[in-house]
């Protein structure tokens, strides 16, 4: 994790996201960029940065858009440094958020429900 917080830029990758490897990058300060996907699935990134009221340059539109944000975030200190606060800055809405904790808690105890049903040799 501690290599994270000295890389430039993270490119999430398409057509399917990073999921837990983007939020690992995210918790280190590192700034991602991610072309989201028409799949709901793999568009992990581009909620988290919705949540963390983010979108656009990070979120890129199009293709051409991911690859011209990714050069400028690897070439432009200045650029990469104002996004690495910004995600900082916000992290704890997506890290400490009240509502975030009670989705994930409902969400681990219907699929605990769930795996009850299961039988023991699945």
């Amino acid at each position: 994790l501690e290599l994270l917080g000295d890389v430039d830029v993270v490119l999430d990758p398409f057509p399917f996201g990073g999921g837990v490897t983007t939020l690992e990058a995210l918790s280190q300060g590192a700034v991602v960029v991610t072309l989201p996907s028409r799949q709901s699935v793999v568009r992990l990134a581009s909620g988290f940065f919705e949540h963390l009221g983010i979108q656009e340059p990070l979120v890129a539109p199009d293709t051409a858009s991911f690859v011209q944000e990714a050069v400028r975030l690897a070439n432009d200190p200045e650029h990469r440094s104002h996004w690495r606060r910004r995600i900082q800055d916000t992290l704890s809405m997506l890290y400490e958020a009240d509502d975030v904790v009670s989705e994930w808690a409902t969400f681990l105890g219907n699929l605990r429900g769930l795996l009850r049903h299961l039988p023991a040799t699945w």
